[in-house]
């Protein structure tokens, strides 16, 4: 006997058939007239995000008007029906609206992402703003237990750095006490200069939790 759809539902977003959060079936929206140009506008920036070429173009197309609506878009999770390439490239776009609002929402994702993809993402963006006070924060990431977590990170640190110069990071290396994380940090300050190992050095998780000097 073949199951009977529900009733009273307009609209199906393809959910799966176990429930999950944010999700369900969905009745249709009704639009205002008003809203029509920010809707237009999010579906220019969902063609953007998803033309793979689009990272050249991505700092030229967006406005300072569309701060909010990238800001919306880098925390939809998939549960919404956000395809991942989207929210990645909108995860990376928050860095181009240098605000304390942008700051923080990177900050957030970096720390409490729902995954160490959205955290990676989060991470390299937080280094691409080029601010003194993401520092802190990159150089904790180095002592996660995800390779990933860490290799975003550094990344991280080596946009600051390439921008803002090693005296951005120095003090922070100067007062680290773990060994292997102030030979990262070292490296990272003097690939600036040419005479680092392109790529730095790789902390395994143990090596993260090893003995402090």
């Amino acid at each position: 006997m073949k199951k009977q759809p529900a009733k009273n539902v307009k609209f199906t977003n393809n959910e799966p058939v176990k429930k999950i959060p944010g999700g369900s079936q969905r009745e249709s929206t009704i639009v205002s007239r008003a809203a029509f140009p920010m809707v237009r506008r999010r579906e220019q920036l969902n063609a953007l995000f998803l033309n793979h070429c689009a990272t050249g173009n991505i700092e030229t197309t967006l406005k300072k008007s569309d701060e909010q609506l990238v800001h919306r878009m880098a925390l939809e999770t998939i549960a919404t029906g956000t395809h991942p390439m989207v929210r990645k490239r909108a995860i990376e776009a928050v860095r181009l609206f240098p605000t304390s609002a942008s700051f923080a929402l990177l900050t957030d994702l970096s720390g409490s992402g729902e995954d160490d993809y959205i955290r990676s993402h989060a991470l390299r963006a937080l280094g691409a703003m080029g601010v003194s006070i993401a520092v802190p924060t990159l150089i904790k990431s180095l002592k996660e237990p995800s390779t990933r977590i860490r290799f975003a990170a550094e990344n991280g640190l080596r946009s600051t750095v390439a921008k803002l110069g090693g005296e951005s990071i120095r003090p922070l290396m100067q007062e680290e006490r773990n060994k292997r994380i102030r030979a990262i940090l070292q490296a990272v300050v003097t690939e600036k200069h040419g005479k680092g190992r392109k790529g730095g050095s790789r902390l395994s998780p143990s090596e993260a939790t090893k003995e402090k000097k």
